[in-house]
């Protein structure tokens, strides 16, 4: 039975204020007895950090400077160790992390796993997920922060056998005691994970199969209550929930989904309800949390468990971390070095933009963030030119995972900016295509079973690069295959640029991040293409562009349009 609740208006204030709030409203009462076989655990999670060690500003994006103290910015590794320290105010209270701690901002681009495994050491997890994310810099990268970790890391489906540093540093399950009663915390992570990261030989089997097979084992050794650390994203917890009813909760991490029950503390939209409930037709119930990403929400839900370890009821929500959660004054003087040698680097200006460069919209329709970005590729290639040629690369794409956060909050932009939206340090590469396949190519973003189906951004099976040089039209009430219905691509070797019908068997010369052309996310690239050249760093590609057009003011020009 669900009962109403709010937090929203819970959270505001000092931290004695919020914790006495919070502490009145959850408050286990102390006849539960553990004969009774009945327990109330409190949950605190948070999934797809990203690296988010300082505050953020609304949209995800570096706070802008003195934003923090006038209240414009959230989360922050100092706010979540306040925050995550009230576990103390609760009997069995339980702290989960669901994965991609890594990548996301300058601190991590200069310093990787030497400043995440002493931050995330902090909170003494119970448990913790893989995110695809943190096998971004290879095994190599996240050896380190495995081997120094403090806390249990769990992954059912994922097979390190043929990597001896990852080789029983995890394991499919965990069990801990919350007053005498087991509680199971397993994990997955997306099997997708070798197409958008790089983990060399490790494997991913099918999710649903392995937490199945877990969570029988779990029951078999009297194991009461079954709690998924899962990486795969919304939609796809749904569909282990319906497929596997005897997890009791998942604690969801990847799709960046923010739920929420009741009016939102912030003009951010739910995309569900927290939690979001299945029902089997048993009777039981499997709950679905996840609490949005780049640490501006800590989730929090308090359920009740039955006699026989079935959910009996819950109350919780995401609790926002806004300037009411105070900073942990010890993480800041912790924080600080590593900020200041970063900041040396990030602060150097780049140039100005009169415009907001949004990244929100950027996986399904055109957003004049990718626009710049992509131009600035082409730009890259604009001085190799020959007699009959005004360039040698006309078209460039990129994909729009690859832009991370938004610009532009403040007129100045600097190179942290540039970090933050571009953390990944791929190399802006050139290789040829022929234009059937480029064809293939523009049908593949656009189709439901790769990646961008398993994330919320790809809104009604709708998916797209971002492009410059290019103008393309897709019909999403077509099938899977055929949604490309025109393309047009700007001449290279001409005087006078013009958008001309793609030609299906000419090769065009495109500009691309190293990330699609090694094959990732999308192997028809390395597979179809010819002569790949290796460029600069898209940071400093993009560098160079904003010195060379600022003040920025760029919007989205019909690059891409959708219909149907």
């Amino acid at each position: 039975m669900r009962r109403a609740y709010k937090i929203g208006a819970a959270v505001v204030g000092v931290a004695v204020v919020i914790g006495v709030v919070l502490a009145v409203i959850f408050a286990i009462p102390d006849s539960t007895k553990p004969e009774e076989k009945e327990l109330v655990v409190t949950i605190f999670h948070f999934n797809d950090f990203h690296a988010k060690f300082e505050p953020i500003s609304s949209s995800g994006g570096p706070c802008p400077p003195e934003g923090n103290e006038k209240g414009d910015c959230f989360g922050g590794i100092a706010r979540l160790v306040t925050a995550v320290g009230r576990r103390t105010l609760y009997k069995n209270s339980i702290v989960l992390n669901a994965g991609d701690n890594y990548q996301g901002s300058l601190l991590y681009t200069l310093f990787k796993y030497n400043i995440t495994l002493p931050m995330m050491n902090k909170f003494h997890f119970d448990a913790a997920a893989f995110g695809n994310h943190e096998f971004d810099d290879k095994v190599a990268g996240l050896y380190p922060f495995v081997d120094g970790f403090n806390a249990p890391l769990v992954a059912a489906n994922m097979d390190a056998s043929l990597e001896p540093d990852l080789d029983g540093k995890f394991k499919a399950s965990e069990i801990i005691y919350r007053d005498g009663v087991k509680i199971g915390i397993v994990g997955c992570i997306t099997k997708d994970t070798p197409a958008i990261s790089s983990p060399e030989q490790v494997k991913f089997n099918d999710e649903i199969e392995a937490v199945k097979k877990e969570a029988a084992k779990l029951r078999e050794q009297g194991v009461k209550i079954i709690i998924l650390l899962s990486h795969t994203g919304y939609e796809e917890d749904k569909k282990i929930a319906a497929a596997v009813p005897s997890i009791d909760l998942i604690v969801g991490s990847h799709s960046h989904t923010f739920l929420y029950t009741g009016v939102p503390p912030s003009t951010d939209i739910p995309e569900g309800e927290y939690p979001t409930v299945i029902e089997h037709n048993n009777g039981r119930k499997t709950l679905i949390v996840q609490a949005s990403a780049y640490s501006k929400y800590l989730g929090f839900i308090q359920i009740k468990f039955d006699k026989s370890g079935d959910v009996a009821s819950w109350e919780g929500n995401p609790i926002l971390l806004d300037n009411g959660v105070p900073e942990d004054p010890v993480t800041v003087a912790e924080l600080r070095p590593w900020v200041e040698e970063a900041s040396v680097i990030g602060s150097v200006p780049i140039g100005t933009s009169a415009v907001f460069l949004e990244k929100e919209t950027c996986y399904n329709k055109e957003c004049n963030l990718g626009n710049l970005l992509a131009d600035a590729m082409v730009f890259e290639y604009a001085e190799i030119v020959n007699d009959d040629a005004w360039t040698d690369v006309a078209i460039a794409l990129i994909n729009p995972g690859g832009v991370r956060a938004p610009m532009g909050e403040t007129s100045n932009l600097t190179f942290n900016d540039i970090a933050t939206v571009q953390p990944f340090q791929n190399m802006v590469n050139t290789i040829e295509m022929q234009g059937k396949d480029i064809i293939e190519l523009m049908e593949l973003a656009a189709t439901p079973p790769l990646y961008y189906k398993r994330v919320k951004s790809f809104v009604g099976n709708k998916g797209c690069f971002q492009v410059s040089g290019m103008m393309a039209t897709y019909d999403f009430s077509k099938p899977e295959g055929s949604r490309v219905v025109d393309l047009k691509l700007k001449c290279s070797k001409c005087k006078i640029p013009v958008f001309e019908p793609v030609e299906l068997e000419r090769w065009y010369k495109i500009a691309m991040p190293s990330f699609l052309t090694d094959g990732s996310e999308f192997p028809i690239i390395p597979e179809r293409g010819r002569n790949k050249t290796v460029g600069r760093l898209d940071t400093d590609v993009t560098s160079s562009y904003i010195k060379s057009k600022s003040p920025i003011s760029i919007g989205n020009e019909g690059r891409t349009k959708i219909i149907g």
